[in-house]
């Protein structure tokens, strides 16, 4: 990109960009040219200070949003920035009433409503975020992302057919959206309906399915008894990722032993007696049982 080295507004813009780019580093150094240039533009000291948070330098990002305050102390662009960082530093009550104070002042941002939201419920006790997000969903009926943060709330509460109500209505307004179905295709695990999470998860392909897309749809196919599925999809979660709950081992490890595999189905239910912490997570009679069930099967294929 061409620009005048010397115009600290094409600086920011160039600086934006790159950060857009997931270039950082060449972020933060242009834009610290754009503030040595013009060392009182709030655009600038933000704009260095989102690229900072980007890196995940939440001190640095405060520091200088608390400075383009200083030099404007009523730019809403800095208090909003000020704030991201404070939460981004797990100062939540800090970044709520900065926020609060943000959305008052433009009130039309569905954005800032929504990190309001995930900021008040990180904060716990004496937040509201459920009436943060119906009034987004007042302000903003055609838009999704109100919904599915009370779709999120329901299921934090185990009310699985209200959430399924709200992704529902969401899905209609985001066309189908992929995060979104994902979220779906969780409930309807949670609530128990294991056909419709294998339908919902059906719409998506194989490189649209994360590994813990790939966790539920497996789930699901173990819980219909569709063993030789459960086994397919619960190792491309070991491949990709691995899998972390030791109820999903124990699930593979019955699912390797019911299509005839008891060697390898002994090889994951090893690495849970192996390690304490997932040991504490199972059910001693769980383990007893297949671990019972293995050596049947081990010597039934010994003879």
């Amino acid at each position: 990109m061409l620009i005048n080295p010397e115009d600290p507004l094409a600086l920011v813009c160039k600086g934006i960009i790159l950060r857009h780019q997931n270039k950082l580093a060449d972020s933060a150094s242009v834009l610290r040219k754009a503030i040595k240039i013009s060392p009182e533009s709030p655009l600038a000291i933000c704009e260095l200070s989102s690229t900072l948070l980007a890196e995940d330098k939440g001190k640095e990002a405060i520091e200088l949003a608390e400075q383009a305050l200083q030099i404007a102390p009523s730019n809403l662009e800095a208090k909003a920035v000020l704030a991201f960082a404070l939460i981004h530093e797990k100062n939540f009550d800090g970044g709520v009433y900065i926020l609060k104070e943000c959305v008052v002042r433009n009130p039309k941002d569905l954005n800032l409503r929504m990190i309001l939201a995930n900021a008040q419920i990180a904060k716990g006790n004496g937040e509201f975020p459920d009436l943060t997000l119906e009034k987004a969903r007042s302000l903003f009926p055609d838009r999704a992302e109100p919904l599915v943060g009370l779709a999120r709330l329901a299921m934090d509460e185990h009310n699985y057919k209200h959430a399924d109500e709200l992704l529902e209505q969401a899905l209609i307004c985001a066309n189908a959206d992929q995060s979104i179905l994902s979220l779906r295709a969780q409930n309807f695990a949670a609530m128990g309906k294991a056909e419709e999470c294998l339908q919902t998860l059906s719409t998506l392909s194989d490189a649209e399915l994360s590994a813990a897309d790939l966790t539920f749809k497996a789930r699901s196919e173990f819980a219909l008894r569709d063993y030789a599925s459960a086994v397919s999809d619960y190792m491309k979660v070991v491949n990709r990722d691995n899998i972390k709950e030791p109820a999903d081992i124990l699930n593979l490890a019955k699912s390797l032993l019911e299509t005839g595999e008891p060697t390898r189905a002994q090889e994951f239910l090893n690495k849970i007696e192996a390690d304490d912490k997932l040991l504490r997570q199972c059910k001693q009679a769980q383990i007893d049982k297949l671990q019972s069930d293995l050596r049947h099967a081990l010597v039934k294929k010994a003879n």
